[in-house]
């Protein structure tokens, strides 16, 4: 038997033995005040850390309310979609309940192949036919008009292209 297993063996009897055994008064206070150290201690490490965070916060405030521009949006929407493959591998859009048939359906009608993971400055419109430099937006539910009318530009500011929205709601 090699001696660090002999000790190891050793330290195993010597943790066993002291299982159940009560600490004396005096060992007790002073874990009691070791801990009330460490915690006071703590305390102040993080009463300090929020302190040093506040000029962070001030200089972060100044930004809000303020409203990005077209390039920046831009740019971040760019940057998100290069984060997310990049983590992720691939970034997949939400498709909606009904979208899948009814672009079946116009693919079908249309005899063109409709490109479902197309994007361009970091949208991505539900379908692009490139032969016809068509997109094609299905909205099944009302909402953002403004936000999807700025979409909508954008997009055929970009590609110089022809813009079908399919409107899937009463």
């Amino acid at each position: 038997m090699t001696k660090s297993l002999k000790q190891h063996r050793h330290i195993q009897k010597l943790n066993k033995s002291k299982i159940g055994t009560k600490h004396s008064k005096e060992t007790l206070e002073k874990m009691r005040k070791k801990h009330k150290l460490s915690v006071n201690g703590l305390q102040a490490l993080r009463k300090s850390a929020a302190n040093n965070l506040k000029p962070f916060e001030k200089s972060h405030k100044t930004n809000v309310g303020k409203k990005s521009t077209a390039k920046t949006k831009r740019k971040q929407r760019e940057a998100a979609i290069r984060y997310i493959v990049k983590t992720a591998g691939q970034i997949l859009p939400r498709v909606g309940k009904n979208e899948k048939k009814i672009l079946d359906n116009l693919e079908h009608e249309l005899g063109y192949e409709i490109d479902r993971k197309f994007t361009v400055v970091g949208y991505f419109p539900d379908g692009y036919i490139h032969e016809l430099n068509l997109v094609i937006e299905v909205d099944e539910r009302p909402k953002s008009r403004e936000k999807d009318i700025e979409r909508e530009q954008i997009i055929k500011k970009t590609l110089n292209c022809e813009f079908l929205r399919i409107k899937d709601y009463n």
